[in-house]
């Protein structure tokens, strides 16, 4: 796989250059076809480094279809949020091809013609060739910019090569679990059940989402909700970030343990009327159920006994209420999500960008962390394995102390960081209890449980997922 720009003789040269890029997947074109046009796959394509989603194919890949992505590259001090509008005007499938091209409508780019192409390799029909041609032109005056081009054409290189490996790794998952599954997934807008949600659908499964107002107040929720579904997965809860009032505190608790406790009614209703019910149910957790100072800690660990081990041992226990339904149930605990796109490492990202970053405190604080494609692949896989249930820590097998996490983040960056972060900046932003058990938390999860059960993690070590989720 590759990409080159386009050398014409001077008479023939446009002020349009163009990028191609090829790559060989080794897939069948109906397989890859398939989840190129399915519902999921543009936000599967968006890497986290230049943005998200805004609206999704309004007809899929179809003529005439719209498109919106917000751009927000992660390479900039400040993040631009500007919106990206694409139009589709041709698309074509036949048994040995599939092509379709978009068109930018408004955005960065003075004009902009992305042209798909899937086909049969020539050599071995069960491979795809994906050549994606792209034909562009910067903002009048920004191609006097010295180095301009240069740095448009990085970026496109840096964004297919996510694409491709995205795409590559997605497909090798969906082949491992082909049989297709209706799921209910709650908390499906935020940074993991986006990507949980665009990875299901774009494999081939059906994904019902579980609405937030269903779930206030702990009442069952309704029964017709999980007709035909086969997995539950439950992510909603009130954000923890935020200063650590008895009011912000009432509501992660309370957001957490009656949304589940709806959930887990909802299917005792169901199956008291004689009615069928989901197979399983994957439940976030977080690595808080061990308690802030745990040290090293593996599932058959203790809970420990702050704020954030009482929410994750009653979310749990609501959760395993489901078991006594003969449900299969699966308790995520989760390390911290390396993403550009939220969570801790995005608001990290302006001062690291920036030079200013920096360890925190005397940085011996353990970090256990996952990028979030492992953290999105770890749901799947919990829902899709029957063998997989109980606790299962959702952590990288190599967790690094937090001078080591600030120091790799600004090798990646090509920055500096070297200033420590003052320990009144965190209890500012979350009050003594909230810097305590967020910021100053020290836990070395063992993620040894999901290994053993088959899992493999795509990015292991810190770096390589720092560069993931950085296009570095």
């Amino acid at each position: 796989m590759g990409s080159t720009e386009a050398h014409r003789p001077a008479a023939e040269r446009t002020p349009v250059p163009a990028f191609t890029w090829t790559a060989d997947l080794p897939f069948p074109l109906e397989q890859a076809a398939d989840w190129y046009s399915r519902p999921g796959a543009f936000t599967r394509l968006v890497p986290d480094f230049m943005g998200h989603p805004r609206r999704q194919p309004s007809d899929g890949l179809r003529a005439g279809s719209r498109s919106e992505l917000v751009l927000s590259p992660a390479w900039l001090p400040v993040r631009s949020g500007l919106v990206w509008k694409a139009l589709h005007t041709q698309h074509e499938r036949t048994q040995d091809r599939l092509s379709f091209t978009d068109t930018q409508e408004s955005g960065p780019f003075r004009s902009w013609t992305h042209r798909h192409e899937l086909t049969r390799h020539p050599d071995a029909p069960a491979r795809t060739v994906v050549t994606d041609t792209i034909d562009w032109e910067l903002p009048l005056g920004a191609e006097r910019v010295p180095g301009m081009t240069a740095l448009v054409h990085r970026q496109l290189t840096e964004t297919f090569r996510f694409r491709t490996r995205r795409t590559l790794e997605d497909l090798a998952f969906h082949a491992q679990w082909p049989e297709p599954k209706m799921f209910l997934v709650s908390g499906a807008n935020g940074l993991i059940g986006r990507q949980l949600v665009a990875f299901l659908q774009a494999g081939g499964h059906t994904v019902r989402i579980l609405d937030r107002g269903a779930l206030a107040g702990g009442s069952p929720v309704e029964a017709g909700v999980f007709d035909g579904v086969d997995v539950v997965v439950h992510l909603a809860g009130e954000p923890i970030s935020g200063r650590f009032t008895d009011a912000h505190k009432d509501a992660v608790l309370r957001s957490r343990v009656e949304g589940t406790r709806a959930v887990v009614e909802g299917l005792r209703s169901r199956q008291a009327s004689g009615l069928a019910i989901p197979e399983a149910l994957v439940c976030a957790s977080a690595s808080g159920f061990y308690g802030h100072d745990a040290g090293e800690a593996a599932e058959e660990s203790p809970r420990g006994d702050d704020f954030l081990a009482e929410v994750c041992a009653a979310w749990e226990g609501e959760a395993l209420r489901a078991e006594e339904l003969g449900v299969r149930v699966t308790r995520v605990r989760t390390g911290l999500v390396l993403s550009s796109s939220g969570g801790l490492l995005a608001v990290q990202l302006p001062l690291f960008a920036a030079g200013l970053g920096g360890r925190m405190g005397d940085g011996q604080m353990w970090q256990s962390w996952i990028a979030l494609d492992d953290m999105v692949r770890i749901y799947a896989f919990a829902a899709l394995n029957p063998a997989v249930s109980g606790p299962v820590n959702a952590a990288a097998p190599t967790p690094v102390r937090q001078a080591e996490f600030a120091r790799t983040l600004g090798r990646v960056l090509r920055r500096p960081a070297l200033l420590p972060t003052p320990a009144f900046g965190p209890r500012l932003l979350l009050g003594r209890q909230g810097a305590e058990e967020m910021a100053k938390s020290s836990i070395r999860m063992d993620g040894g449980r999901l290994q053993g059960l088959g899992f493999e993690f795509l990015e292991p070590r810190l770096e390589g997922a720092l560069r993931r989720t950085l296009g570095r």
